[in-house]
């Protein structure tokens, strides 16, 4: 064997080294590029599943109770108290409340409560009779600590059936007894 025979067997070789090397580096770097798309696929997931806890803490940061007044008289007034406050609370949209006012012939009487925009804050809305309102219930007020109202816990006469609202972004949410808190659906 000459010394040209060795020069092309040492390049022959150097060329099969060389792709070997090069096939492994594509390996890597197509495992690379698997492990980053996997990290940004968990950082997009994380990023969403945080969106989606802030928005349920503002969700969750309306309450709404049938309450009574202290009186036990004749003008013991009714009302229904919402509270939208918490760390995450904001302006409150299209609010929808369905509320059992008591019982006429083995019947819920059902009163509506609607509301365009609710901002942070704690309200009353009071019961009334008749044709003073079309849904059953005054414009709501800012409750005080002069207003006293106390809360109906145990009764099956006198309750929030159900409520809806729309938070900043437009994402309805709904609450009953059955489900509690839900999203039903999202402008995004």
């Amino acid at each position: 064997m000459d010394i040209k025979d060795i020069i092309d067997f040492l390049g022959a070789i150097s060329a099969v080294l060389g792709a070997g090397f090069a096939f492994a580096a594509l390996l890597v770097s197509r495992q690379a590029n698997g492990i980053s798309r996997e990290a940004k696929r968990i950082a997009n997931d994380q990023v969403e599943e945080e969106k989606e806890q802030n928005l349920r803490a503002m969700a969750a940061s309306i309450q709404a109770w049938y309450a009574t007044s202290a009186k036990r008289d004749e003008s013991r007034e009714w009302a229904v108290i919402i509270r939208n406050e918490g760390p995450m609370s904001g302006v409150l949209y299209d609010l929808d409340f369905r509320v059992i006012s008591g019982m006429k012939n083995n019947s819920p009487i059902v009163k509506i409560l609607k509301i365009k925009r609710l901002p942070p804050g704690s309200y009353f809305a009071k019961s009334v009779d008749g044709d003073l309102s079309p849904h059953g219930f005054e414009w709501p007020l800012w409750l005080s600590d002069e207003v006293r109202f106390a809360p109906i816990t145990s009764s099956d006469k006198y309750f929030i059936e159900k409520f809806s609202f729309k938070d900043h972004l437009m994402t309805k949410w709904e609450w009953d007894h059955e489900n509690g808190l839900r999203k039903v659906s999202s402008s995004m």
